[in-house]
């Protein structure tokens, strides 16, 4: 789920290549996150044609 949730945001970039907050998301997870760079350097993009999903993510620290 969480590589899908990669394409579906590197969709939405694409479409929205001039937001500040989707470009800063973007340079956060590519810094903390291992998984998220690899996933975001396949260059998958995937449209979003499922439910909501709940997440539970740890608080940060």
């Amino acid at each position: 789920m969480a590589r899908t949730c990669v394409g579906v945001l590197r969709m939405e970039a694409g479409a929205n290549p001039t937001d500040p907050a989707l470009t800063a998301r973007v340079g956060e997870l590519a810094v903390t996150d291992q998984r998220f760079r690899v996933w975001w350097a396949e260059h998958r993009v995937a449209h979003q044609d499922f439910g909501s999903k709940r997440i539970a993510h740890p608080p940060r620290r």
